[in-house]
């Protein structure tokens, strides 16, 4: 599974279950999730985006596996995102 799959997978989980039921938690799980997916898809996302990205992931209360799983796959893709770029000068 590739980050993005890994991303859009997490997105439509969050969005099914807050049709289900309105949480905040979930909420903000979802907010992360489609953040991350929209780093992926932009071009270059700046250094800057990327960490606050790693910040927001760290600072999730878990509603359940799937944060965990949001939490490291943000963890996996964001150093090798964050290397590729500084390395274009984006940071």
């Amino acid at each position: 599974m590739t980050p993005r799959d890994h991303a859009a997978a997490l997105v439509g989980y969050f969005t099914a279950r807050l049709a289900n039921h309105a949480d905040p938690v979930l909420s903000e799980n979802l907010r992360v999730a489609t953040e991350w997916l929209r780093l992926i898809d932009a071009q270059d996302p700046a250094v800057e985006d990327i960490e606050a990205l790693v910040a927001n992931v760290e600072k999730l209360e878990l509603t359940g596996s799937a944060t965990i799983d949001l939490k490291l796959g943000v963890r996996a893709w964001a150093p090798r995102a964050r290397r590729k770029a500084i390395m274009r000068g984006k940071g």
